[in-house]
C-alpha cells in the first residue's frame, strides 16, 4: 500500500491518512432496495468527528459502547465516532421482533457497556421488546441520528488501547468477548491487503454482517487500508435472493467479494442464472470463502455452474482465520486455483497424512493457502506440547502481533486459549483449538479438538462426517453430527437439514443409506439418523451451526422432527 506515508498508529490514523490523500473518492456505497447512499472519505471523517463530539457527553475514554445499526453507513461512521471518542466497540446484531432479549442482555452484560448507540428507527423497532428488561433499560440510549453538531476535540489513543470487542459465534460454547486493540487491527488488515494482493483499483460487494468481524475487518477495514470502494448490501436482502450477490457483483465489476461456504451452497441450490438479470462474473478474481470448513464439493461445483458466466476457477479463494487472531491466519495466491488433497480416511483417524488418488472413499481436504507473514504458525501435539513436522496432524497455534488482549472478564477461558508455552520454552502461543497440518508450506484444516469424535477408539471430525452425509441429497444443507454418553457407550447422532420435500419412502431409504454408508465406510452404525426441516438447527450470524446448541437440543427433546430413525431400537418415524 505505497499510498499511505505516515506511520498508523491507530485505525482512526487509517481513516486520517485517507482523508488526507484522497478526500473525494468514494469510501462506502451501501443498498438497500433501489436507494443507494455514497459516502466518501471525507463526509465518513467528518460526519464519525460530530457524532464522537456528541458521544463524548455521555461517555469517556476506555467506557464500552454497544453498536446497535444496520449493516450500512451509518454503521461504519458510529463505529469511527466511537473510536475518535476513544471508547471501546461493542457490536452486536439487533434482535429480530421474533426474538426476546437474551442474547443482547448477556452480550451488554458480559461487555459492561453502559451504553447503547444506535439509530431512532431501530430504538422503534425494539422499543416494545425493552419494555421490561430493567438491565437493558437501566442503559443510556442513543440516537445517532439526533445526535447535536458540536465542535471535535480529541485525543489520540494509544496503539495498544482495545478498539472493540468481538463476540465470537460460539459454535461449540458460549460466546466469549474477544478484546481487539488498534495494533491488532493495523496489523491484521496490513496481512490481509498482502495477502489478498488488494489495490486502489480493486471494487468490492460486501454484504457479510459488519457486526460479525469477517464483514467490519474483511469488508470495511482492510479496504480502507488498501483505498479501493466497497458498494455494501443488507445481509437480509442477499439471505432472501442470493441471485442479488451475483448480480451486484455483474453490476458494479467487483474484483472482490464472498462470505461462508455456506453462500455459494446457496447460490448452487437457489440461484438460475437464466431466470433473472444477465451475470457476467468475470471481473471477479476473489471469491474469499471461510469463517467454516471449506468444501471441496462447494468450490467444485460453484466453478462448474457459473464458468458459462465468466467465473473462473483461479477466484475461489479458501482462507482461514479467527476472531482471537483478529480475522486472516492463512489464504492462498490471487489467481491461482485452490489446491486439493485426497487423503486416506482411515490414515486421518490416526492422525497421519496419506495422499492417495480420489476416489468415492477418499477424503478431499481443501489447502487454506500459506500462513500470513510475520506470523509464527506451528502444529502442535496437544498432551506434549511438542511442535510437530510436515504431514503431521496437531493443533494449530499462534503467534503474532495480530493475537488478541484475551477475553473480556473470563480469566479462565483466557488462560486455557491465550499465552500458551512449547515443550522447549518458547512461549506466547494462542491455542485455537483447530487442527491441520501443513503440507508444502500450506495449511489445510481438519477440525476442531471439542468436535473430535471418538468411537471405539477411533478419531472422526464432525465436518467430515457432515460432508460425508450431506453428499447423499442435493437437499441436504446444514448439518451437525455429534457424539452423546448413550447406555455407558459414546454414540453418534446425525442432524440433518432438509431442503424442499421428501416423501415418506423417500425420508425413510435416505436415513436407511445415511446409516449403511457410515457404517461401511467409516465403521460405526450412528444412534440416531434425524431428517429436520431446513431453517431448524442454531447457526450462527455467518450461517455456521452452533454444535453445542444442537446437542443441547437434541438432548431437551426440542427440534422438531421431519424423521428419525434409531439404529437401536429398530427405526422410527415422526
Amino acid at each position: 500500500m505505497s499510498s499511505i506515508v505516515h506511520e498508523l498508529r491507530t485505525v482512526v490514523d487509517l481513516l486520517e491518512e485517507r482523508n488526507r490523500l484522497t478526500p473525494e473518492r468514494i469510501a462506502f456505497t451501501y443498498r438497500e432496495g433501489d436507494q443507494e447512499t455514497v459516502l466518501t472519505y471525507r463526509e465518513l471523517a467528518i460526519q464519525s468527528k460530530k457524532q464522537a463530539a456528541s458521544l463524548a457527553a455521555f461517555t469517556r475514554p476506555g467506557d464500552k459502547v454497544a453498536l446497535l445499526h444496520n449493516s450500512g453507513i451509518q454503521f461504519i461512521i458510529s463505529f469511527f465516532a466511537c473510536l475518535y471518542s476513544r471508547t471501546v466497540v461493542v457490536p452486536l446484531e439487533i434482535p429480530k421482533p421474533s426474538e426476546n432479549l437474551s442474547r443482547l442482555q448477556y452480550a451488554v452484560r458480559m461487555s459492561g457497556a453502559e451504553a447503547v448507540l444506535t439509530t431512532r428507527a431501530v430504538l422503534n423497532h425494539i422499543s416494545a421488546l425493552l419494555d421490561d428488561e430493567e438491565e437493558l433499560l437501566a442503559l443510556q440510549w442513543i440516537a445517532a441520528d439526533e445526535l447535536p453538531d458540536i465542535p471535535f476535540l480529541g485525543e489520540e489513543a494509544d496503539r495498544h488501547e482495545a478498539a472493540f470487542i468481538q463476540f465470537t459465534s460460539g459454535t461449540t460454547s458460549t460466546s466469549k468477548g474477544v478484546i481487539l486493540t488498534h495494533d491488532n487491527l493495523l496489523h491484521n488488515v496490513g496481512n490481509v491487503t498482502r495477502k489478498f494482493g488488494l489495490t486502489e483499483q480493486d471494487t468490492a460487494v460486501i454484504w457479510l454482517p459488519l457486526y460479525h468481524n469477517l464483514g467490519l475487518i474483511g469488508g470495511v477495514l482492510a479496504p480502507l487500508y488498501a483505498g479501493f470502494p466497497v458498494h455494501l448490501v443488507s445481509p437480509q436482502e442477499i439471505l432472501r435472493r442470493p441471485a442479488l450477490w451475483l448480480e451486484l457483483i455483474t453490476q458494479k465489476q467487483a474484483t472482490i467479494s464472498g462470505g461462508p461456504n455456506f453462500a455459494f451452497d446457496l447460490c448452487l441450490a437457489h440461484v438460475d442464472p437464466e431466470a433473472g438479470s444477465p451475470l457476467n462474473l468475470s471481473s471477479w478474481e476473489i471469491a474469499f470463502c471461510g469463517a467454516e470448513p471449506v468444501r471441496s464439493r462447494t468450490i467444485e461445483g460453484f466453478s462448474r455452474k457459473f464458468a458459462p458466466y465468466g467465473f473462473k476457477r483461479s477466484a475461489m479463494y479458501p482462507c482461514y482465520g479467527l476472531a482471537e487472531s483478529t480475522l486472516i491466519v492463512s489464504g492462498g495466491k490471487r489467481d491461482e486455483e485452490p489446491l486439493l488433497l485426497h487423503c486416506d480416511p482411515a490414515g486421518l483417524e490416526q492422525n497421519l497424512v496419506t495422499e492417495v488418488p480420489p476416489s468415492a472413499d477418499s477424503r478431499t481436504l481443501v489447502s487454506c493457502g500459506a500462513p500470513v507473514e510475520d506470523q509464527d504458525l506451528v502444529i502442535v501435539e496437544p498432551g506434549t506440547r511438542t511442535e510437530l513436522p510436515e504431514n503431521a496432524i496437531g493443533e494449530i497455534w499462534l503467534r503474532s502481533r495480530s493475537i488478541a488482549m484475551g477475553y473480556l472478564n473470563d480469566r479462565l477461558r483466557t488462560a486455557e486459549t491465550f499465552e500458551h508455552v512449547l515443550d522447549n520454552g518458547d512461549g506466547g502461543y494462542l491455542r485455537t483449538g483447530d487442527t491441520g497440518f501443513l503440507r508444502n508450506g500450506e495449511l489445510y484444516i481438519v477440525g476442531r479438538i471439542k468436535n473430535l469424535l471418538i468411537v471405539r477408539g477411533k478419531n472422526f471430525y464432525s465436518n467430515d462426517l457432515e460432508a460425508f452425509v450431506q453428499s447423499f441429497h442435493p437437499g441436504f444443507q446444514a448439518g451437525a453430527v455429534f457424539s452423546v454418553d448413550m447406555e455407558d457407550e459414546e454414540q453418534v447422532v446425525v442432524l440433518q437439514e432438509v431442503e424442499g420435500e421428501l416423501a415418506e419412502a423417500g425420508q425413510e431409504m435416505l436415513v436407511k443409506q445415511i446409516g449403511h454408508e457410515l457404517a461401511r465406510a467409516y465403521g460405526f452404525t450412528p444412534f440416531e439418523v434425524v431428517l429436520l426441516a431446513s431453517g431448524s438447527l442454531p447457526k450462527t450470524v455467518s450461517g455456521k451451526v452452533k454444535h453445542y446448541e444442537c446437542k443441547q437440543a437434541y438432548l431437551g427433546s426440542s427440534l422438531s422432527l421431519y424423521y428419525a430413525e434409531s439404529a437401536a431400537a429398530g427405526g422410527e418415524a415422526e
